[in-house]
């Protein structure tokens, strides 16, 4: 399996052992769910990940490690979330990244080194 699209449900929370088995999965879709909280191990096997779309959920916090290991992430949609503070180490590694997007949060400040090491970046919204 390639892409798994659980966008639109009433998802709260996701056993961090969820994903351990599809270690070939590329997309995530978990938008428009209930979500205020992501483990930070939770996507840790998705070596191959390369889309997350976790917008229009109650996201308050991101753990900096919950990213760490997926190499090959190329975009992430965070936008209409309740997030706060980005942790300066969120992005660490993440050298494919092109596009982030954190529109229609709480963001008070962003440090100056969260985009340490993102040459491809193009977007960040």
């Amino acid at each position: 399996m390639e892409s798994i699209d659980f966008g639109n449900n009433q998802i709260k929370l996701i056993d961090p052992a969820t994903f351990n088995q599809l270690i070939s999965l590329k997309e995530i879709f978990l938008l428009l769910n209930q979500i205020n909280e992501i483990y930070e191990t939770t996507f840790k096997a998705l070596i191959n990940l390369k889309i997350i779309y976790l917008s229009n959920n109650k996201i308050k916090e991101l753990s900096p490690g919950l990213f760490n290991g997926i190499v090959s992430l190329n975009i992430i949609n965070l936008n209409e979330n309740q997030i706060e503070n980005l942790n300066p180490n969120l992005f660490n590694g993440l050298a494919q990244l092109a596009e982030i997007n954190f529109g229609k949060n709480l963001i008070e400040k962003i440090d100056s080194t969260i985009f340490y090491g993102l040459n491809n970046l193009k977007m960040f919204k």
